[in-house]
């Protein structure tokens, strides 16, 4: 199918859902007006985004992102009180519980567009330098802030593009050796190796984990809501949850909202694409590595917290997705990257040729 197409059905079975919006009479906190503007604010700004990356080409929108993004970066670091305590130098006022994830997501993307950089640039250059810099500064940001899922995005997102075919072996070896690792990390007194031990304690009662059960069950108990879906926030109205307590994985709640259909789009448009940039860094075909770390780093995020209605940054990155899925396209809507300026043998390999 043809990736205006799905598309199109995405969006539309998006706002369907998003028109059948579930009030929450049980939480006090829910806005009700907020909550419906939340879904066209987002199918809003994911349009402007694809119609910036068609018209700039996805080398350029890439950049344009990371400025912006970067700009952010540098606002925060200039109160880099709020970046070691949070609740206490919050410069918006009152902290949120998710604020430390934002903080963390924008400097985990600029970050590994760094770390990409760093190995396409030639060794001395200006650009590299800079790109050292940001990419410790990012780092340590990342490290410092108890948000395990963008830790572990990242690290994922850099050894995939570095090690693809050792990758496997490597998270296989990790998995097996968690309790020595945070051993290791606790050493280091991070924040969030505390929280990594607390959920391997909690096991199959970890918070994120019941969520996920009470989505897969009320899917497969529900046949209404396997296939047409209840609306959006019907797993809070069905539970009786507060708002913030979503399935915290995006295709799930896509389903849960909108459907089988809605959530074979949602697969489609943000799923298969990673997965098919894999395989071909896999096989050593050109890809641009910098837009496929970014959408992998952004797709693992989503597939642990994301809120289906609300996701800013699954909006501005879906140009990203959209050309990894048109990678093997003749006619692509989005134009393929200029390669970098003397890019190693590694980088030569994976960038997609200019057009």
């Amino acid at each position: 199918m043809r990736t205006d197409a799905v598309l199109i059905l995405f969006f539309l079975l998006y706002a369907a859902a998003a028109v059948r919006m579930n009030t929450l009479s049980h939480d006090g906190s829910f806005d009700y007006l907020k909550a419906i503007l939340q879904p066209f604010v987002w199918v809003s700004l994911s349009a402007g985004a694809l119609f910036v990356a068609r018209r700039v080409g996805i080398r350029s929108y890439t950049n344009i992102l990371t400025t912006i993004v970067g700009l952010v970066c540098l606002a925060l670091l200039a109160n880099y009180r709020f970046l070691i305590d949070p609740p206490t130098y919050s410069p918006v006022g009152d902290f949120t519980f998710d604020s430390y994830q934002q903080v963390s997501t924008v400097f985990g993307i600029v970050e590994i567009v760094c770390f990409v950089r760093l190995m396409g640039w030639r060794p001395g250059s200006a650009i590299r330098w800079f790109s050292a810099v940001a990419f410790i500064v990012c780092a340590w940001v990342v490290a410092i802030i108890s948000a395990r899922g963008e830790q572990v995005a990242f690290v994922v997102a850099t050894l995939i593009v570095l090690i693809p075919r050792l990758f496997i072996m490597i998270a296989a070896i990790a998995a097996f050796s968690l309790p020595a690792i945070f051993a290791v990390l606790a050493y280091y007194k991070l924040p969030s190796v505390e929280r990594f031990q607390i959920a391997l304690d909690l096991g199959w009662e970890e918070p994120r984990v019941v969520l996920l059960r009470q989505s897969l069950s009320l899917i497969a108990n529900d046949g209404a809501t396997w296939l047409v879906g209840g609306g959006a926030d019907y797993f809070q109205k069905f539970y009786r949850f507060p708002e913030a307590m979503h399935p915290h994985n995006f295709v799930l709640e896509a389903w849960i909202s909108g459907g089988i259909l809605l959530a074979i789009a949602t697969f489609i448009i943000f799923v298969a694409p990673v997965a098919m940039a894999y395989w071909r860094l896999l096989t050593n075909r050109p890809l641009a590595l910098d837009v496929f770390a970014v959408a992998l780093f952004v797709l693992i995020l989503a597939a642990k917290s994301t809120a289906f209605t609300s996701n800013w940054l699954l909006a501005l990155v879906l140009p990203f997705f959209v050309y990894l899925r048109e990678t093997n396209s003749s006619q692509p809507s989005i134009s393929q990257p200029k390669p970098l300026a003397r890019p190693s043998a590694l980088q030569d390999r994976r960038l997609a040729p200019a057009t």
